[in-house]
């Protein structure tokens, strides 16, 4: 119960108070006190009681609503009375604030007795009772008046906390309905690696990484991306269904990703250890004497350089790779999609790449330290990003998934199989894009050749002016 107002706090108080010096008037101890209000010899204070004590004490000016007030603040149990314990408690002022406390002597005190104090005491041995309970129907009227408040408020409880369930049922509902639909895209956290510890012989789950999922086939970007430069859009996916799209980025833009982790050991401000993949496709391969940068695994400025440059590249041969020189053979060909992860282990200078699951390189560096270079930073990733223009040649996405933990052979491969690929692997798309026709160019094909015959795709386009050598 509280108080409705301040006023009401402090009336309550000065009552409380001009009850105890009353008593202490009296010469009585706190028990025979009680004792003595306690007409009916129940063990309790009714209301009435508590009224004809106040009443014999000399307390003027107490309505029946002040007595209320004080059974209401004093009655901790809540059933409608006043125990000796609560009696006590009210009187030394354990209920008040404590600045408001009273210090009441509770051992044998050198009381004197009033003739009325005697009188009473002397008539109850008799069996007579000299404080009688007052405003017995009044009182009882209050209490159910405030019988029927308190189950008007619990129903309004009720009703508020049903309304509430509603509210968040609609709302569970509304995003179920956007979720489907696409046009709500969260971007997902989850643990990967849980650890079991046994802590004062209890057992604790403890998550030792996380896994982060970055979609990009609803309709709407994940929530928290930044997009920089030039234009991107979200597209109609021809490898899915309808309703399911892809990032197309053009070029001279590029996709920045928050993310703000550190592991690694004590110390460590960065992520050292993760593995980052992205499920990509490219129109073309960049021009000889160039490079596209995939990703960026740093987007914070270095020391000593007033841009970054990209981390991870293909070349014009298709190749991947930590460096700008070409190396390596082709593992990317334009217009097919792609899942590439990069393992990187900056505390043991470990660092392995993969194109659908197969290990392409592991890489060795001095580059690959400690919230070095490879590690990323507060600021997270970007992807198709590069602090040099001509790197940045845009590409299309469909999915970043972000382990912060140093995934094995086995764990990538269980990834790849587990993300959707579409129908992106068939022959006939694959050979028409290795034989170099521009991705429009197999779209409309694809439309017209319903059957998908590869020669006649190749006749089509070549009669169609498409050229095969735009590569």
């Amino acid at each position: 119960f509280t108080l409705p107002d301040e006023f009401h706090l402090l009336k309550l108080r000065a009552g409380v108070e001009r009850f105890r010096e009353s008593i202490e008037r009296k010469g009585m101890q706190l028990q025979d006190a009680f004792t003595l209000f306690d007409s009916d010899e129940n063990g309790v204070l009714s209301p009435s009681e508590l009224y004809g004590a106040l009443e014999w004490l000399g307390v003027s000016n107490i309505t029946p609503g002040d007595v209320m007030d004080i059974v209401r603040h004093v009655d901790m149990n809540r059933d409608g009375n006043v125990s000796f314990g609560e009696f006590k408690e009210a009187i030394m002022g354990s209920n008040l604030a404590p600045e408001e406390s009273i210090d009441v002597p509770m051992g044998p005190p050198a009381l004197i007795r009033s003739a009325s104090t005697k009188a009473a005491m002397e008539a109850q041995k008799a069996g007579t009772y000299v404080v009688s309970p007052k405003g017995v129907e009044e009182l009882k009227k209050l209490q159910l008046e405030e019988i029927e408040n308190q189950k008007r408020l619990q129903q309004i409880g009720k009703e508020r906390e049903k309304l509430m369930k509603a509210r968040k049922a609609k709302l569970e509902g509304d995003v179920d309905v956007m979720m489907k639909s696409g046009m709500l895209n969260p971007v997902k956290e989850e643990p990967f690696t849980i650890k079991t510890v046994i802590k004062d012989g209890e057992e604790h789950k403890l998550t030792v990484s996380t896994r982060t999922t970055w979609v990009f086939t609803k309709k709407v970007l994940p929530k928290g991306l930044q997009v920089h430069g030039g234009s991107m859009v979200l597209q109609p996916d021809p490898d899915f269904d309808k309703k399911s799209n892809f990032l197309n980025i053009r070029q001279s833009s590029h996709l920045s990703v928050p993310f703000a982790k550190a592991n690694g050991g004590d110390g460590c401000n960065r992520l050292n250890i993760y593995t980052l993949t992205v499920v990509f496709m490219v129109d073309r391969l960049p021009r000889k004497g160039t490079v596209l940068s995939l990703l960026q695994l740093d987007t914070s400025k270095m020391k000593g350089s007033s841009r970054r440059v990209g981390d991870f590249f293909l070349h014009p041969n298709g190749s991947l790779s930590l460096r700008r020189e070409q190396r390596g053979r082709q593992v990317i060909h334009p217009n097919e999609w792609y899942c590439t992860s990069i393992a990187v282990n900056n505390t043991e200078s470990a660092c392995t790449y993969y194109v659908d699951g197969k290990v392409v390189d592991s890489y060795e560096s001095n580059r690959l330290h400690t919230d070095g270079p490879l590690s990323i930073g507060n600021t997270g990733f970007g992807v198709f990003k590069s602090g040099d223009p001509k790197e940045m040649q845009g590409g299309n996405l469909r999915r970043v998934v972000l382990h912060t933990e140093f995934l094995s052979a086995q764990q990538v491969k269980d990834l790849v199989d587990q993300i959707p690929q579409g129908a992106s692997k068939h022959d006939v798309r694959k050979q028409l894009a290795r034989l170099g026709f521009p991705q429009y160019a197999i779209d409309d094909c694809l439309v017209q050749n319903s059957d998908e015959d590869l020669q006649a795709c190749v006749n089509w386009m070549r009669y169609m002016g498409y050229d095969q050598g735009y590569y």
